[in-house]
């Protein structure tokens, strides 16, 4: 039992890496500069009934601002969820 948690802790931990990657990446694409642009970024659980990540993002111009990205559904596409 504790083999197969950890098991699950490690390869969760692989998920959300790839999606802070994956999102640094986009950002960087759409003109971001993840050094200067960004004030903090941080994971996210936002499925209710499921475990569904997101990446959550805090521009240091709209420190007020929280924006969610996280894959589109079925895919490696990165989109942009949520402002709130």
């Amino acid at each position: 039992m504790v083999l197969f948690s950890g098991i699950r802790l490690y390869i969760a931990n692989q998920e959300e890496d790839a999606l802070m990657d994956d999102t640094i990446l986009y950002l960087e694409e759409k003109g971001y500069e993840t050094d200067t642009d960004i004030e903090e970024m941080s994971i996210a659980n936002i499925g209710a009934d499921e475990e569904m990540n997101a990446v959550v993002v805090t521009f240091k111009d709209e420190p007020e601002a929280a924006y969610f990205y996280t894959y589109d559904k079925g895919t490696n596409q990165i989109i942009q969820m949520d402002v709130v």
